[in-house]
């Protein structure tokens, strides 16, 4: 221990260049990556139009969907669909997981449900799910009569 107090005495002066050296290496793979993918899609350009038809059809559906929308799965999985769907302008009403320990927790921006507290009430409900337990989820979401819509991001 005593070693590596006398070693951060004795370096503590190169700090500041080490920071500095890091975030010019740091600018430059930035500029390195814009580069790339600059150069990249000069020759791979897909129109906006393209683009749109190779989105899932869910997106289109959910967005547009007087239900509200309930996105099931609780997972690391969830980060990147929250992008998607926050960037698709997806209204989500309730996030649902089965993990009981995850109840009530936040996830990504969203707190989680339990179903039963979700699909017993008298609305109605078009849910994405995001767990790989797709199947599994699918089936039980077919108890609820409350539900109308069931995408899966698996399918």
């Amino acid at each position: 221990m005593k070693i590596r107090f006398t070693y951060a005495l004795n370096t503590e002066s190169k700090l500041e260049a080490l920071l500095e050296e890091l975030e010019i290496e740091s600018e430059r793979c930035v500029i390195d990556f814009i580069n790339t993918t600059q150069e990249y899609f000069k020759h791979h350009r897909k129109s906006k139009h393209v683009i749109a038809s190779e989105l899932p059809c869910y997106y289109r559906k959910l967005r547009e969907s007087s239900n509200k929308v309930v996105v099931f799965g609780a997972s690391e999985s969830l980060r990147t669909m929250k992008f998607l769907i926050d960037f698709e302008g997806i209204d989500v009403s309730y996030l649902c997981d089965n993990d009981r320990t995850k109840t009530g927790h936040n996830w990504f921006g969203w707190t989680v449900s339990e179903p039963d507290r979700v699909f017993l009430q008298n609305d109605r409900y078009d849910v994405l799910i995001v767990s790989s337990f797709h199947h599994e989820i699918r089936n039980q979401l077919s108890q609820y009569r409350s539900v109308e819509n069931v995408y899966s991001v698996y399918d």
